[in-house]
């Protein structure tokens, strides 16, 4: 017994695919897609598999990226997207099977949470070009720690008092300067000017925020 292992566990590569080639056990594939050597062999076995509660152990389970990452992409029940999206470990790979979440809910919840707790930028600037909610992407344009997170926040705003919150209150030069460039209201640039002044007259705001923000709205203004 055990003296014939399987074509696929071994290292020559065109039997080993053959092998998987003549496979239809949806058991034995999501195996192979774990434990083959070689990575074309497991890549081959992954894209047999159709069975969704196998796909989904496949994503957590196995330590090739590319067959999480394709494993997730072929998955279609919801219950389990939300599943993995909640408690996956991989963050790149909750962010894939929430991109496939229709439920938008669902998806702004798991969204939130991963910019909030995520120590990854990259993840967290992922997170946020997903998001819409624009009381969200404000918290997270005032308070995330990366200032490229926080300008990709400020970018997906579209909410004209909102933005009028951020260039009047957060004095970050380029976030309130960013912020500037995407109001459009003319009544809320008089606004912002107005603020300007007072600040000025009453020395509430550094000098450095002041000319920045007078700079970004007359140069809005081409003056």
């Amino acid at each position: 017994m055990g003296l014939f292992k399987p074509a696929w566990q071994g290292d020559n590569k065109e039997k080993a695919l053959k092998a998987v080639e003549k496979e239809m056990n949806q058991n034995i594939l999501a195996e192979i897609t774990e434990n083959a050597p070689l990575e074309d062999v497991r890549k081959e076995a992954v894209k047999k598999l159709t069975d969704q509660s196998l796909l989904a152990d496949v994503t957590v389970k196995s330590n090739d990226e590319y067959v999480r990452k394709y494993a997730v992409g072929k998955i279609n029940d919801q219950a389990i997207l939300a599943h993995i999206s909640n408690s996956c470990k991989n963050t790149n790979i909750r962010l894939m099977a929430a991109e496939k979440i229709l439920d938008q809910e669902k998806v702004r919840t798991i969204l939130t949470e991963i910019v909030k707790n995520e120590p990854d930028e990259y993840c967290r600037t992922k997170a946020v070009s997903m998001l819409n909610d624009q009381t969200i992407l404000a918290d997270i344009a005032k308070n995330d720690s990366s200032e490229r997170v926080r300008l990709d926040a400020v970018e997906k705003i579209t909410s004209q008092t909102v933005l009028a919150d951020i260039a009047k209150n957060y004095e970050n030069t380029y976030i309130h300067q960013e912020a500037i460039k995407l109001i459009t209201d003319p009544e809320i640039i008089q606004d912002i000017l107005a603020d300007i002044v007072r600040k000025d007259k009453t020395d509430t705001a550094n000098p450095e925020y002041l000319v920045d923000t007078g700079n970004s709205i007359f140069g809005m203004l081409g003056v």
